[in-house]
């Protein structure tokens, strides 16, 4: 049955009143916070007197729409308006391997109708052969002649067999390769059309200028950067070294390649509008906090393919926005079958439709292929106007164009680095002096920003009662001055990686306290002396004595500062006394049962110190352990 399809194939493309001059432009500085990055672009440009249209392309699809700029380093130009706008292009490179991946397939199909075409001819052969197989005379044959018949037979059928396997290996390899580049076909008809950036700019120029420099910056959401730092001591008599550097990663599209980097601990998606107060009531109905959230903005645009069975694209596909509305907002798919529909709400389903197809309705996506199965039903002529359809006798006769059948036609496819800190209200700023490159691909890339030299305020601590391990700890005094974000630290003590902290400086206190490691050097020493039980002859209490002896020696070939921990036990219970008798001049928090002796030691000098406790309890008190 023939089907006469007339098609009326609505493009519409929008172009400016004057000509837009599009022109490159490279990323040359990068402000990177702890959530997001600052983009700068410059670029050069010529501009007429008058209005002048620019075009700047080729930026990240997760920019921020709401926060382009562009700046002009000449006062006789004025920038009469900036737009930014998401729009579909077709991928050169994937366009040309489509291209030659056609000429392939063309080529495959040729040759495997030439290879089914050679075994044609031999299976004609062999059923001649067999057909003449039966051998006839009056006289008979002989047995020679009858042996030379089989010898025949057996070398022609022989020769043929091993023709057709030779042919048949051919043909796999050929339509192997042939559904390996239909596959890819349709993979690659995916990719042919992607979500492109551009900003539009128009210029007015109060005369002639060449090479006017524009600079372009907006604000991306795939970057951060992460603080980390390595705490070095050689000894308590040297500086503590705190290198500190920086982990910075991106995934906003964009190469940064030789950029100045610079570092912020500011945070753009702060909002920085003063909370209003709300009456608040006994008994309390809760209050809703709303924080501002910054996410990768949307486009809002739908785009891809369509294709019937055998991938070839369907032009003139109506593809349109399920939204209710008396003027349906949609577009038509191109020769290449390739469509892009701006959705008025995202929310809203798509319906795809074509004379001979059924019906597809699909949530808006990027990058979508969408195969379209040919309808049961028998085709009515009807005429496809723009996007979604009219009975014939409603359109008239120079409206119409006349399509048969879908298109025929297929798709054509370190050291300290130089470094300037600046504080302002909100963030403290690292600008590298010194080009770096970081590509769009997630990683972590080692930024090392500079090494302080802070005088610490060394000491040593022992918890003997616990474990024999002495630990060196280093007070920063003024920490605020240096800026430190929270993040974690590689620790080295005289060169020896001693482990990871974790640094985090809070706002409220002026000191901060790193553990830098154990420090076998000054030896503690924690032995009973005395443990002494007395029970009254005549009343019912048990007294108990427990003395302790703790020696430090301090074996570095200087002195040192060492503070040594000691508890004893407290009651809780109103029956049972605990009295400290001796503790050698400690500071003692009664509290907590604290003792803290601070000892001064000169080199090879040893000292010892005394903890005597005495606790009296009931008789009848049982399972009673006293340490």
């Amino acid at each position: 049955m023939k089907y006469t399809v007339i098609t009326l194939l609505a493009f519409v493309l929008s172009f400016a009143s004057t000509f837009a001059q599009e022109i490159s432009s490279d990323i040359t500085n990068v402000t990177v916070y702890r959530k997001g990055a600052l983009i700068t672009r410059t670029a050069k440009v010529n501009l007429q007197k008058g209005n002048n249209n620019i075009v700047l392309g080729h930026l990240s699809t997760g920019l921020d729409p709401t926060s382009v700029r562009i700046g002009v380093d000449n006062d006789a130009v004025t920038i009469v308006s900036v737009n930014h706008k998401f729009d579909v292009e077709e991928n050169a490179k994937i366009k040309a391997l489509m291209g030659k991946n056609d000429k392939r397939k063309a080529q495959l199909i040729d040759s495997i109708a030439l290879l089914n075409a050679d075994l044609s001819v031999l299976e004609n052969e062999k059923a001649l052969i067999l057909s003449n197989k039966e051998i006839k005379g009056e006289q008979g044959i002989t047995s020679t002649q009858l042996a030379q018949m089989a010898k025949y037979f057996t070398s022609e059928l022989s020769s043929i067999e091993r023709a057709k396997l030779s042919i048949s290996k051919k043909l796999g390899v050929c339509e192997s390769e042939l559904n390996a580049l239909i596959q890819e076909a349709n993979v690659n008809t995916q990719k042919l059309t992607e979500k492109t950036s551009k900003v539009l700019a128009n210029l007015k120029s109060d005369s002639e200028i060449r090479g006017a420099k524009v600079t372009l910056t907006y604000l991306v959401y795939d970057a951060e950067w992460t603080p980390f730092y390595e705490v070095r001591v050689k000894n308590v008599n040297s500086p503590l070294q705190l290198v500190y550097s920086a982990r910075v990663s991106q995934k906003s599209e964009e190469d940064w390649r030789n950029v100045k980097l610079t570092l912020s601990t500011g945070d753009p998606s702060v909002d920085n509008t003063k909370p209003e107060f709300e009456r608040m009531t006994l008994p309390g109905r809760g209050r809703t906090i709303k924080k501002r959230t910054w996410t990768r903005p949307s486009a809002n645009v739908a785009f891809g393919h369509v294709v019937d069975n055998e991938g070839t694209p369907i032009a003139g596909c109506s593809v349109f926005e399920l939204n209710g509305e008396a003027a349906p907002n949609g577009t038509a798919s191109d020769f290449n079958g390739a469509f892009r529909l701006e959705m008025k709400d995202w929310r809203n389903k798509i319906k795809l439709s074509f004379v001979g197809y059924e019906d597809q309705i699909l949530s808006p996506a990027e990058s979508m292929l969408v195969t379209l199965e040919e309808s049961q039903a028998e085709l009515e002529e009807v005429v496809v106007v723009g996007y979604g359809s009219r009975a014939k006798s409603s359109v008239t006769a120079e409206s119409r164009v006349s399509l048969r059948g879908a298109s025929a036609s297929k798709s054509a496819v370190v050291n300290n680095l130089p470094l300037n800190v600046e504080e302002s209200l909100s963030a403290t700023e690292f600008a590298i002096d010194m080009q770096y490159s970081v590509p769009s691909d997630g990683k972590q890339y080692d930024a090392n920003m500079l090494t302080y030299a802070i005088d610490a305020d060394y000491h040593y601590i022992a918890t003997p009662r616990y474990t024999k391990e002495t630990y060196l700890l280093a007070n920063i005094p003024d920490v605020y001055q240096y800026s430190l974000e929270p993040g974690t630290a590689r620790l080295f003590y005289d060169n020896v990686y001693q482990g990871d902290c974790l640094i985090s400086p809070k706002a409220s206190q002026d000191t901060l306290l790193i553990s830098v490691g154990t420090d076998k050097a000054i030896a503690v020493e924690r032995k009973p002396v005395k443990s002494n039980t007395r029970r009254a002859l005549l009343g019912q209490t048990v007294t108990v004595t427990k003395s302790f002896e703790i020696t430090v020696r301090n074996n570095k070939p200087y002195a040192v500062n060492a503070e040594i921990e000691d508890q004893y036990p407290i009651s809780v219970a109103s029956d049972i006394k605990v009295s400290l008798v001796e503790s050698s001049g400690a500071a003692v928090e009664p509290r907590n049962g604290k003792v803290t002796w601070n000892l001064h030691l000169e080199p090879k000098e040893r000292k010892t110190v005394t903890l005597t406790y005495e606790v009296k309890y009931p008789k009848d008190r049982h399972s009673l352990s006293i340490e």
